[in-house]
């Protein structure tokens, strides 16, 4: 008798898809600090925000209890899942990366957003 999510799982296995099975808190160092400064620095009640490479959702849980309006970008489908499993409603959370992004893309969804941004510019072949 298997288990039909874990041999999923394997079948996937990747650095990131085991991050979002296997670990607790945030998934890259640093990514607390920032948004406790961003916090601090700038007003973030009613603004839209995209939280770009959105990983377990911490950020975006952060930014929607200070009152903004969050959307995300996550190309991980077991990054995804656990970021709606740690509460981050699935129609707030985008299946594209940050390279498949287009104006086009942006602008179909946002009239005008802050970027949120942290370690993923470590993770894309080009940078930003």
């Amino acid at each position: 008798m298997g288990n039909s999510h874990l041999d999923d799982w394997l079948d996937e296995a990747d650095y990131f898809s085991a991050l979002a099975v296997l670990s607790q808190g945030p998934l890259h160092p640093g990514g607390l600090a920032p948004n406790a400064l961003l916090a601090t620095r700038l007003n973030w009640s009613a603004v839209d925000v995209l939280d770009l490479g959105a990983g377990t959702g911490l950020s975006h849980r952060f930014f929607t209890a200070l009152g903004s309006r969050v959307r995300s970008a996550e190309p991980n489908a077991w990054m995804r899942r656990a970021a709606v499993r740690a509460g981050v409603e699935p129609s707030e959370i985008y299946a594209v990366s940050a390279e498949e992004m287009s104006a086009s893309w942006l602008q179909a969804r946002f009239d005008e957003a802050r970027l949120v941004v942290q370690g993923v510019t470590g993770f894309l072949s080009n940078g930003l």
